[in-house]
């Protein structure tokens, strides 16, 4: 069996809610019109990434009614996106959520949170606790955010779990804050492309596919 899935390669406003959902239906439009299942948005991709004290503000619960016009679009094609969740104890998680046929059926936690750099998710954030499988238009599926998919034991263990597909949304700031320095050489393209070539070798051993949408574009409070 063949599934068409859109990876959507968009660029979110930050803290702009309503924009982004209107954005997200033009996306879901296009996919549709692709003949696809299935369309993926990146992490953070209700909201934008860099949000810092902005979190708690555009924070939502899960069944939040803002969240609707997604659920609704889930009616003619699944719809895999990020927002920031507030859960029932008021703690915030980086959080992606798969819809289908009208409703939310599945919400993932990001539970490794970084730290270094430019990157200050675990400031802001709680962890998840938790890499659970579900069944998506493309068959058992597990969602691995970001710094997720570093950690060689989240695909080993949807693979152990019976995923064959790991949905991994990211996204990460465009520009660095002001006097912080640039990574280290790990962040050069010849170091990327060694990670990248140690997880296709993971993934493949795992016989798990990955679909990965990153959002474009630079990020700041300008975005808003």
């Amino acid at each position: 069996m063949t599934v068409r899935i859109a990876i959507a390669q968009c660029a979110p406003a930050l803290g702009a809610f309503k924009r982004n959902v209107a954005m997200h239906e033009e996306w879901i439009g296009r996919a549709q019109s692709a003949r696809a299942r299935l369309v993926v948005f990146p992490e953070l991709s209700l909201t934008g990434y860099y949000l810092k004290d902005l979190a708690g503000d555009i924070a939502c619960a899960a069944d939040d009614e803002r969240l609707g016009p997604i659920a609704d679009a889930s009616r003619r094609i699944d719809v895999c996106a990020g927002f920031v969740e507030r859960a029932p104890d008021a703690r915030l998680h980086i959080a992606q959520g798969y819809w289908s046929g009208g409703r939310l059926v599945h919400v993932h936690r990001k539970v490794y949170l970084p730290t270094y750099g430019i990157f200050d998710d675990g400031r802001y954030f709680g962890p998840g606790e938790r890499f659970e499988v579900f069944e998506s238009a493309i068959g058992p599926s597990g969602v691995a955010i970001c710094e997720d998919l570093w950690h060689v034991s989240v695909p080993y263990t949807y693979a152990a779990t019976g995923a064959t597909v790991v949905l991994s949304p990211a996204s990460s700031p465009g520009r660095p804050e002001p006097g912080v320095a640039a990574l280290s050489s790990a962040a050069t393209p010849a170091a990327r492309s060694r990670r990248w070539r140690r997880q296709d070798e993971r993934r493949w051993r795992r016989r798990t596919l990955r679909a990965r949408p990153k959002t474009q574009g630079r990020t700041g409070s300008g975005d808003r």
